[in-house]
Parts: structure tokens; sequence; C-alpha cells
């Protein structure tokens, strides 16, 4: 991979940014209800190309929030 170069206002980008970051390395990713999971990017689908499954509670717990 070849390596990015960075301009100074990438830099001044990072540096005013960083104040409000936070470090969650060692954290899980959990449901609105506190259950650990793993991945939140991929959802259940009825066979290798079907459609997207309801019961994926994870998903409808996204949809959610992105609606409103």
């Amino acid at each position: 991979m070849a390596k990015k170069n960075i301009s100074a206002a990438d830099n001044r980008k990072i540096e005013n940014l960083a104040p409000d970051t936070v470090d969650s390395s060692g954290e899980f990713m959990t449901t609105d209800q506190g259950l650990k999971i793993n991945d939140d990017n991929n959802s259940l689908k009825s066979g290798e190309r079907g459609a997207t499954l309801l019961e994926d509670f994870i998903l409808r717990e996204k949809i959610t929030h992105f609606d409103h």
C-alpha cells in the first residue's frame, strides 16, 4: 500500500478533532439493550442473494435509529 501524504490542513483538522476523540479500544459494540455484537454491517438474508430478513433485530434497531 502506498503511504498517503498528509497536508498541513489535514494535520490541523486532526489536531482540532483530538480533544473530542475517545479511545474505545478494549470496548465491545453493543445493542441498545446491552447485548454484545461482533458486526452490525451484515444482515440476515434468505439464501446467498436473497431478501433481507426482518428477523434481524440488529438491522431493525439500525433502521429505527436512522428513521428517527
